[in-house]
Order: structure tokens, then sequence, then C-alpha cells
């Protein structure tokens, strides 16, 4: 057993590192990352000052893809850097996990965490998630030991989850219940440290709080639903998958294998888990808080709670009993997720609709239409990446998106030809 354990593992990290490399480089964007390149190639630094005063979202990645874009001067490239940050993260979790509980566990940690769809299509692009979740999941590993470095990891973790997401302001409590539980030392000195490194970050993170008090959290509206919303996003992005949707039948596997983990134990060993496994209690209280504020509308944003529970899940008190039913469901599980990994990397059947879109093959056609129209063409299309990546080719693009669509002398023109692209509806 140790001999799979030193030889099998190092495989499969090397698969995730490959994995993320290369949907975060073959990758076009979706949608909203259109935001932040925009912004970001027109503005420069500057972007960060304008998103202070008009987001929603603190400026974090902002910044750090303007440093990756200034440095490496190629979008792919950046998302490429960012997937492996990503990939690296998951390897620290789940060797942790690992190390801690053994190969079994590793194993499960390697099927919930490395093979998580969600996290694969949200942590290869450029928007807030893919450094949000990567911090969060070096976070979620305690340290060992229960000294100032224990409260100095959790704090500082913390400041740099709040610069890259308020989501952060959800997390914290059960962040801080899931170090307090996994803390050796006395009450006294938990509150101590608590109080100390608490009002550190405070200090440190009082002008951006500012900034959200005042400007940001004005603009929420388009980011808090309903609370039945809220649990149909639970069903749909913890008990399936965000790589299937949930009713076909690879997202149904999911949500039948993730029940009937949730049944065993939450019938057989609760009580058990309660006490022993440093990652249940902070899940559900998450899951508590997120729906309640409404955020766990946009199904997307349940990745962050998805972290903790292939944690929980992967460290779980499973009876000699019903280990054989648990390796039944989490088969289900491992059966669904690789069809969410195979949809994430075709760019078909996920839950986000800009992800599908076959990018490439319209780039195919468009070769094609080129020399009929002898490269008098305007392109008109409602999607920001597709409008993207056709003007980088140097194509004429109509879209709400595109600067140039308001320009009179484009619009008064006339073309040989004018192509219609017909994709998903927007919010323009």
């Amino acid at each position: 057993m140790n001999l799979i354990n030193l030889n099998y593992f190092p495989l499969l990290y090397f698969f995730l590192l490959v994995l993320y490399g290369f949907v975060g480089y073959s990758s076009f964007g979706y949608d909203d990352e259109l935001f932040n390149i925009r912004l970001i190639e027109r503005y420069g630094l500057g972007a960060i000052s304008i998103v202070q005063q008009t987001d929603v979202h603190p400026p974090g990645s902002y910044l750090v893809n303007w440093a990756l874009f200034t440095l490496l001067g190629d979008w792919k490239l950046v998302r490429l850097v960012g997937a492996l940050f990503s990939a690296s993260a998951l390897i620290y979790a789940i060797d942790s996990v690992r190390k801690k509980n053994g190969f079994g566990s590793g194993l499960k940690a390697f099927v919930l965490l490395g093979l998580n769809p969600a996290i694969l299509l949200w942590c290869t692009g450029l928007r807030w998630y893919a450094y949000f979740i990567p911090i969060l999941i070096w976070l979620s590993v305690t340290p060992k030991t229960g000294d100032w470095r224990y409260w100095a990891k959790c704090f500082a973790g913390l400041f740099l989850l709040a610069y890259f997401g308020y989501a952060a302001f959800i997390l914290a409590i059960p962040l801080l219940v899931l170090y307090w539980r996994n803390c050796s030392v006395s009450i006294t000195v938990k509150i101590r440290n608590i109080l100390v490194f608490g009002g550190i970050f405070w200090i440190l993170y009082l002008y951006q709080l500012t900034i959200f008090i005042s400007i940001h959290l004005s603009n929420k509206d388009s980011q808090v639903f309903s609370l039945w919303k809220g649990v149909m996003g639970f069903i749909v992005a913890q008990m399936s998958n965000q790589g299937v949707f949930p009713f076909s039948f690879p997202g149904i596997l999911s949500a039948i294998g993730f029940f009937g983990i949730f049944l065993i134990i939450f019938r057989y060993s609760l009580s058990i888990e309660l006490r022993r496994n440093q990652y249940l209690l902070s899940y559900w209280i998450g899951i508590v808080f997120i729906i309640i504020s409404g955020l766990a509308g946009k199904f997307r944003n349940f990745v962050a709670l998805s972290p903790w529970q292939g944690l929980w899940i992967s460290t779980a008190y499973i009876g000699v009993s019903r280990r054989k039913i648990f390796a039944f469901f989490i088969s289900l599980i491992f059966f669904g997720n690789m069809a969410g990994i195979l949809n994430v990397v075709m760019h078909n059947g996920t839950t986000k609709n800009s992800w599908n879109l076959p990018v490439q093959i319209v780039l195919n056609n468009m070769k094609s239409l080129i020399e009929p129209c002898n490269n008098d063409m305007a392109i008109m299309t409602h999607d920001p990446t597709l409008a993207f990546v056709l003007e980088k080719r140097g194509l004429t693009v109509l879209s709400p998106y595109i600067i140039n669509a308001v320009d009179q002398s484009i619009l008064q023109r006339r073309y040989q030809c004018v192509i219609i692209l017909m994709t998903y509806p927007g919010s323009i």
C-alpha cells in the first residue's frame, strides 16, 4: 500500500496540472471575463480605480490580471498561470488529506476536489473565483501547530480572500469555526490570538471596507436572489455538478451519489462526525449563510463551498459495514464528475451558457466566408466572447459590447456581406 501511495499520487497530480493547464490555455474565455479584459486593455492599472468606483467586487482579481497581462502580454498565458495556481492548491489539499488520513481518503479527495467540474470551470478563467478558490483551499488546510502562526495564516488568508471576493464575509464565521475547532491550545490563547490578528485584519482592511459599504454594496441587486432560488442553487450546484445539466444522466448520477453519501453520514455517523470532522460544521454553516444572503441564486457562487464539501466527505468516518455502499455512491459521483470534466474540456453541455459556445467552429467557418466576401463583411453578434475574438482577428464586428458599434461611419457603410451570429441572450 505504501508503494502505491508513493508512486500513484504523483501521476494523479501531474494529470491535474495538465488538465487545468490545458483548459486554461485553450479557453477563449466566457462573457463575464470580457469585462475584465476590456477594462485592463483600455485603462491598464487605471482600471483599478474604475472598479473601486463602479463594481460589485473588490479589485484583487483585476490587479492580478493587470500584473500578469503586463508581464506575459497574452490572455491565454494569464489563464494558464491562474489554472496552474488552482491545480497546485488542489494538489496541496489532496496531499494533506492523504498524509493525515491515508491513501483511501487521499483518493476520495482527488475525486471530490481534483475532479470537481465546478472548480475546473470557474478556476481556469480571469474572474475572482480563479484566485479566491485556490486561496480558500490553501487556507482550509489548517496548520499542525496552534501557536501564533496558526492564527496568522487564518487572518492573512481571510484578508487575501476579502480582496478577491466579498464572499469572504459569508465564509468568515465558518472559517473561524474551522480554525477554532482544530486548534489544540487553550480557549484563552485562542481568544487572545483572534483579538490580536483580527484587530490587525480590520486595520489593514478598513479602507476597502469603506469602499464596500459606500459603493459596492449599493450595486448588489444583480447578485442577490430569493431564498427559493438559493435552495435550488444548492441542489444544482452541490448535489449535482456544474459541468452537467442537473437532469441529464450524469447529473442524476451525481445527485444520487451525493444524496446517498449525505444519508449514510447523517443517518449513521452524524454524532461522530460532529465531534471529529473539522469540515462538517463549517460546510453546513456556509450553506446556510450563502442561501440566506441571497448569493446562492447564482450557481457559480457555490464553488466557494465545494472545497469544504470535498474535504468533509473525503475525511468522513464510514463504518466498516457501510463502506461498500459508500464506495458505490462515490463511484456514481466519479462518473458524474468525469462527464462534467469532459464537458468543460469540450466546451459543451455545462451549466454556463457562454462556456458552451463553439468558438473554434465559428472561427473555422469564418475562414470559408471571408474570401467570397472579398474581406468586405460585417459580423453582428450579441455574445461578448465571440465579439472579442472576432475583433482581435481584424474583422468588423457590430455588438453592444464593442465600442466601435456606435461609430456612425461603421454603421452607415455598405458591406458585401453581413453575417448574423445567433447566440444566447445576454444582459444588454
